[in-house]
């Protein structure tokens, strides 16, 4: 079966994509359009006949507003995803016009995107945006589009380079599935009100000067919850009241920054990574068995608020790193990084090093590398098409290493020699530890 596109208004275009009941399950969503999305679970509307409700119960369909030039170049398809499941992957089909080349193309989208702020978006839209359809013969082509989702089932995965907002009926709460948020170069919204989403596993992935906001009463994972931000201004938040999972791993790389906010964090197991200049936040009281920190360049990681049992900390960059409490602190120490507890001093501090031992210092306000906290941004409006500027084509695919940002490849690299680094660094600490095993505790 394949796409049906049909006009239901001057104005509106819906896009059916079947989905057969029968054959393999609906998992993943992948949006590489520009623009607004909106994601809903499929809701049976009063009024429709048997026949339509049928359709839409066994297809995913969108309904696209805005601008004739962009919402005439969506397509859609599907293709196999992991397990077994079926994803479905929507893009921009590339213009049969030669006069403007592929470079051209992605020097534009990147243009549209350079001034990203994390702040809501959608105010920097015209008043001209409010009618939906633009002009179509506007010299800069300036376009807008909204797509609205509606999926027949919920999902375990959502990947996007549009504005988007996820509805609560569009994600699974399948205890045993994987939960994928991804967000690339822009904006991912995610608030619940049911009291429980619970999944085996939760990853979050913000790249370049992608946010994703995640705001759920309590938030379960039975195995692992893992948090990334990789770019220029990538930003992963999550504010719950409540958050458990054996397994927690908080990652930031380039300028991202990674922020939890809850009153009640409890991980068996929680890793902390630094590679850049952002924050690793936690935000108000947390407890952990073990905390793994490493402090890999100059940002911070305020773990001030997590009162775990024993803390190990790997610095070999200028950063800073804040914990508090619990039995044990063993912190190996290349460079000039910091470290600071914020009220109590675990039980037993021990340390290994090449640089100068300050000692462990009481934290104080002022030596904050950022903000600790994260603010809920409002998500956008649902009804407004998102101005975009296209000049000719836009890439079919955003996830192509040669149409990424060229900050998101950077932060890429930075990766690779970051591991490069510690097969270096690595050695270091073990001679160090060989020559000084039997020093005596320094408190």
């Amino acid at each position: 079966m394949s796409p049906r596109r049909h006009s239901s208004s001057a104005s509106v275009t819906t896009l059916h994509v079947p989905v057969a009941p029968t054959g393999p399950p609906l998992a993943a969503l992948l949006v590489h359009v520009p623009g607004r999305v909106i994601v809903r679970g499929f809701v049976p509307s009063q009024g429709s006949s048997e026949d339509v409700e049928n359709a839409a119960a066994n297809a995913v369909t969108m309904v696209m507003s805005g601008s004739f030039k962009l919402k005439d170049q969506v397509v859609a398809t599907t293709e196999a995803w992991r397990n077994g499941g079926l994803a479905v992957r929507m893009y921009l089909a590339r213009s049969a016009s030669p006069s403007r080349s592929k470079h051209d193309a992605n020097a534009a989208y990147h243009r549209g995107h350079r001034n990203h702020h994390v702040h809501p978006p959608w105010k920097e839209s015209s008043a001209r945006n409010s009618r939906g359809d633009d002009d179509d013969d506007d010299d800069d082509d300036v376009g807008s589009l909204l797509v609205e989702i509606s999926v027949p089932r919920p999902l375990s995965y959502v990947e996007s380079i549009a504005e988007t907002v996820i509805d609560q009926t569009a994600l699974s709460t399948n205890e045993a599935s994987h939960m994928g948020l991804v967000a690339l170069n822009n904006s991912l919204y995610v608030t619940l009100t049911r009291p429980n989403w619970t999944m085996a596993s939760l990853s979050m992935s913000s790249f370049g000067h992608g946010v994703i906001q995640v705001d759920a009463p309590r938030i379960q994972a039975y195995a692992m919850m893992e948090l990334k931000a990789s770019g220029p201004e990538a930003i992963v938040a999550v504010a719950s009241t409540h958050v458990q999972a054996d397994v927690m791993e908080a990652t930031a790389n380039g300028a991202g920054s990674v922020y939890l906010t809850s009153r009640n964090v409890s991980v068996r197991s929680l890793k902390s990574t630094m590679a850049g200049e952002g924050v690793i936040s936690y935000f108000d009281n947390g407890t952990c068995a073990i905390h793994d920190v490493s402090m890999l360049s100059s940002g911070q990681v305020h773990a001030g608020s997590m009162h775990c049992y024993d803390t190990t900390v790997y610095s070999v960059g200028s950063g800073h790193v804040v914990v508090d409490g619990g039995h044990s602190l063993t912190s190996t120490t290349i460079g000039v990084g910091r470290l600071s507890y914020v009220q109590t001093l675990p039980d037993n501090v021990a340390h290994v090093g090449f640089a100068p031992r300050g000692g462990i210092h009481r934290y104080h306000p002022g030596d904050d590398a950022g903000p600790l906290k994260w603010d809920l941004v409002p998500a956008p409006p649902r009804h407004e098409p998102k101005r975009v500027i296209v000049l000719g084509t836009l890439p079919s695919t955003a996830v192509d290493l040669e149409v990424l940002p060229p900050a998101l490849s950077l932060a890429m690299d930075a990766e690779v020699l970051m591991g490069l680094a510690l097969i270096v660094v690595a050695p270091m600490v073990l001679w160090t530890y060989m020559r000084r095993r039997y020093y005596q505790r320094i408190a």
